[in-house]
């Protein structure tokens, strides 16, 4: 009976689909942002970058566009061409708003973004708007970092790093070979 169980499983585990962004900590996927990209886009490619590499060892490349022809997984950060060909938007998201969305070989993480013109009602003083606007890492604070709040979802549910104090000593990253989610995974908050 035990045996029966554990070939169930094992079965279970290897028909699921899944979207391989590590494999043996080795690169199995590529990011790609938009070339006309917002700040905040940047910033989170950057970010995702940066805690893949904490985690695994792995340094994936940041692309403004996919390969021709590549095997690796793509990861989309942020609205671009691809992603509206794929009928994929921000269209009902609230402030801060984001999706995670997976399908053969690719992962969107997309959200609202400042792109330059306020999106939220009751900010028009010109005054009000540079105080909600940081040049250090030239984003805004009141509801248009969407993609960013998508990405550090993606690092704390798919890769169980966790943030509790600024700095690294209240980081949590925990040593990952492989990453790989869901290949159906839709994620809209």
């Amino acid at each position: 009976m035990r045996s029966i169980l554990s070939l169930l499983l094992l079965l279970a585990a290897c028909s699921a689909d899944a979207v391989t962004i590590i494999k043996d900590s080795a690169p199995e996927a590529i990011i790609i942002i938009a070339s006309d990209a917002p700040d905040s886009v940047v910033y989170a490619a950057k970010e995702m970058q940066a805690y893949l590499k904490k985690a695994s060892g792995a340094d994936l490349p940041i692309m403004t566009s996919p390969p021709a022809k590549t095997e690796k997984s793509l990861i989309y950060i942020g609205q671009n061409n691809e992603l509206k060909a794929r009928i994929l938007d921000t269209d009902g998201l609230g402030y801060d708003g984001f999706k995670i969305v997976a399908g053969d070989k690719w992962i969107a993480l997309f959200g609202r973004d400042w792109t330059g013109k306020t999106q939220i009602s009751g900010i028009t003083h010109p005054f009000r708007l540079s105080e909600s606007y940081t040049d250090k890492f030239r984003i805004n604070r009141f509801g248009e970092t969407g993609t960013l709040f998508a990405v550090y979802h993606f690092l704390e549910r798919f890769c169980g790093i966790r943030w509790y104090m600024p700095g690294e000593l209240g980081e949590v990253v925990p040593r990952l070979a492989t990453i790989e989610i869901p290949e159906k995974t839709d994620i809209v908050t």
